[in-house]
């Protein structure tokens, strides 16, 4: 990929992304998040989640929000919205 349209893609991310403290209340539903990724990872054969997944998922829970993703271990959470296969 041309640099020039990595660049575009990373501004356009920017323009619609909004960025959030990690707050006590995220920081706790990591512990749980990462508790149920790992789990499912291991229910699927899958490589354990990344800390980021699970930070991903943590806001996602608290902020009632959803996750776009194609990465498997999302897939079948009621957060994600999957755009794999």
């Amino acid at each position: 990929m041309p640099v020039g349209t990595i660049a575009g893609h990373l501004r356009s991310i920017g323009a619609l992304s909004s960025v959030r403290p990690v707050s006590i209340e995220i920081s706790q539903e990591t512990i749980e998040s990462d508790k149920r990724l790992r789990d499912l990872a291991r229910s699927k054969g899958l490589r354990q989640p990344s800390f980021a997944d699970c930070i991903i998922l943590s806001f996602a829970r608290v902020l009632g929000e959803r996750v776009v993703t194609a990465d498997r271990h999302f897939q079948g959470l009621s957060e994600t919205v999957w755009i794999g296969d």
